[in-house]
Formats: C-alpha cells, sequence, structure tokens
C-alpha cells in the first residue's frame, strides 16, 4: 500500500477556525486554512495537520489533525517567549514534519526560518501561502522573512498582484491559486437592506476609523461595524469613537458561522484596509447579492473587471459617492450584487483550489 503524503499547516491562529473557539475572528487566513485543510483531508492520499498555538481540545477535526506545542501557554509570557519558541520549534518539526509538506501561511509565522531550516533538514518540502499583500512587500534582504522565503520549494499566491510584487521584490517565482469560498444556493435578503456592512480586525492595517470619516460624510447612512479586537487599548478607542456618531454601530464579536446574515441585510459591504490578500468579505458580499465598494484594495481590477463592486482609488469623497449610489439605486445595487453572486457561484469551488494545491504538492513529491 502507498504511504499517505503528509500536509502540515503552519499557522500560528489556525486552531480557532477548527475548534470554534470562542473570539475567534471573523474572515481571513485562518478560515481559507481550514476550508483548504478539510477539502485536502477528504483524499485518502494525504494525512493532513494543523500546526497551530494554543490548546487543542478536539485532536481530529473533519479528518484534520490539530496539533500544537505543550510550550504554547509561555509564548505570551515576554520574558521567556522567544526560549520557548525555540524549543517549540525542536519539539514539533522533528516529530511531524519528516518527508511532509509543510504550508507556511503569513509573514508573521512564528520562527517561520527556523522552522523551515530545520524542516528542510528533515527531509521536507517546504510551500509558503502569502496571507496578504504585505507578505510580497520588500524587506530586508538579509532579514529573517526574506531567508526563508529563499528556503521555499514553491511560493503559492493569491493574485496575479502578489505575482507580480513578489518577482519584483524578491525575484522569486510563484504559482497563483485563486481562493474560493463555499457559495450556497439559497440568495440573501437583498430587498430588505438595514446599513452599510464593515467587517474585519480590529487592527490599524484593517483602518476601521475609516468609517467614521464615511459617516460623517454621509449623516443619513447607517453603518454597521463587526470589529472583532485584536489590541484590547485599540478596540476601546474605536468603540468609543463609534458610540460618538449617532449612525454607527460597532458590534465587537460575531463568530464567522454565524455572521453570514448581517451580510445578507446590507446595502453594501465596505472595505477600508490598507492592503489585502483576498478578502473573504468579497465572497460573503456575493453569496448576500450586494456590491463591494472598497477603498484601496482592486487587486487584478477584480472588482471593477467583473463590475461587482468599485474602488474609490484610495479617495474617500470617492468612497462615499459610491456608497450613496448603492444606498439609494436600488436597482444598480441589485444589478451589481447579481454580477458578484453569479461570478462567485461559477468559480467558487473549493474542489478546484484543493486540486491546484495537489499539483504542486505532486510537483514537489516527484521532484
Amino acid at each position: 500500500m502507498t504511504p499517505k503524503q503528509c500536509v502540515i499547516f503552519r499557522y500560528m491562529s489556525g486552531l480557532s477556525a477548527f475548534q470554534r473557539e470562542k473570539g475567534w475572528s471573523p474572515g481571513g487566513a485562518p478560515l481559507q486554512i481550514y476550508y483548504l485543510a478539510s477539502e485536502l483531508a477528504k483524499d485518502n492520499a494525504y494525512e493532513v495537520f494543523m500546526w497551530g498555538e494554543g490548546k487543542v481540545v478536539t485532536p481530529l477535526v473533519d479528518n484534520v489533525h490539530l496539533v500544537s506545542s505543550k510550550l504554547w501557554p509561555l509564548f505570551r509570557v515576554p520574558l521567556v517567549a522567544r526560549i520557548a519558541r525555540r524549543w517549540a520549534t525542536r519539539e514539533m518539526v522533528p516529530q511531524y514534519a519528516r518527508n511532509a509538506i509543510i504550508v507556511f501561511a503569513g509573514r508573521n509565522s512564528a520562527d517561520f526560518l527556523a522552522n523551515a531550516k530545520l524542516a528542510r533538514a528533515q527531509g521536507a518540502r517546504c510551500v509558503f501561502r502569502l496571507s496578504s499583500d504585505y507578505d510580497a512587500m520588500a524587506s530586508n534582504p538579509n532579514g529573517d522573512y526574506a531567508q526563508a522565503l529563499c528556503l521555499m520549494d514553491a511560493i503559492i499566491v493569491q493574485t496575479e498582484h502578489q505575482k507580480q510584487e513578489l518577482l519584483r521584490n524578491y525575484a522569486l517565482e510563484s504559482v497563483l491559486i485563486a481562493p474560493s469560498f463555499p457559495v450556497p444556493q439559497i440568495r440573501g435578503n437583498i430587498g430588505h437592506p438595514k446599513y452599510v456592512l464593515w467587517v474585519g480586525l480590529c487592527h490599524d492595517e484593517k483602518q476601521p476609523e475609516k468609517v467614521f470619516e464615511l459617516a460623517q460624510l454621509l449623516p443619513d447612512v447607517p453603518f454597521l461595524m463587526i470589529c472583532s479586537p485584536v489590541r484590547k487599548d485599540y478596540a476601546k478607542r474605536i468603540k468609543h469613537q463609534a458610540e460618538a456618531l449617532p449612525n454607527v454601530t460597532c458590534l465587537s464579536q460575531v463568530e464567522p458561522d454565524k455572521i453570514q446574515p448581517y451580510f445578507d441585510e446590507s446595502y453594501a459591504v465596505i472595505n477600508t484596509s490598507k492592503y489585502e490578500g483576498f478578502p473573504n468579505t468579497l465572497h460573503q458580499a456575493a453569496i448576500a447579492g450586494v456590491p463591494y465598494v472598497s477603498l484601496n484594495w482592486n487587486a487584478d481590477d477584480y472588482l471593477t473587471m467583473h463590475d461587482i463592486g468599485t474602488c474609490a482609488e484610495g479617495s474617500l469623497a470617492h468612497m462615499a459617492r459610491d456608497i450613496e449610489r448603492f444606498v439609494t439605486d436600488s436597482d444598480e445595487r441589485v444589478r451589481v450584487g447579481a454580477n458578484a453572486y453569479r461570478f462567485f457561484e461559477e468559480r467558487g469551488s473549493f474542489e478546484r483550489v484543493a486540486k491546484e494545491y495537489k499539483d504542486v504538492f505532486r510537483y514537489l513529491s516527484e521532484a
């Protein structure tokens, strides 16, 4: 019998989406990795692991093995965190990575370089999956991140923009695999919108404070923010600012498996991030059949080329006009929302994503 190919996904907060932990963040890399890993685990040719950080409550979820270092509580203690991570690398990599394929996700993966070096020494093939455009941005060419990238056997990007930036900044080739998202057959409640929706982590790169500027430009338009806290001080400040505006409501947490109804009742979904990878909120807006309005992100001209939303090219005044148009013109809102639903319905197959990853894994196994 042919032995199964071991595939390990390494992402610090990856356990949350599998265990549905209280307070896990909406959207983002954890959810994409969950869908990918669980789809891959349906294939008997693979044994799939999720290596995260935290308490493993359920060791096997959707046929994916969840693992974490026993030292993880020490990662939160500043004085010993660095040493604890080094010991965790020596504990985890030899135990799981021998002759495996290990997929690192995101630029901020803990001890990326140390893990990659030890994994290669164990005979593992290493893959890096870019989580956002930030991962393709230039950094110190002699730094840990750049060195770790050069150790990768394959790099996977989500957009052509990331592919070109990685080539320009690091002279590294990559494989483009566009992400996907499950698309249900039942569309959202597009006939009864209540607010303009912003969903994301309460982090400065997401720029939630831009919503307040939009709310002031559009005082008659209600805004709903679902702002998942990352830094408590920043989240508290955002919450207080929202409370000062009569047309802004801010919720601090909604679990991703309960969040879609909020999309279904929106006029439009807005994105104010400095940079993105391929936002899950775009898929969720499409499921609801509503337009997507972005301040900055429009990688590969996705929004405008497919007529599923708009990009304001950094202008809040422009963004406010786009929002107002979708609030006041129901025909235009329904038309663009229907385009978005059809577009993602046609390409919303996680089987396709898993197959493209398998092609990469097969190439690495045979190389």
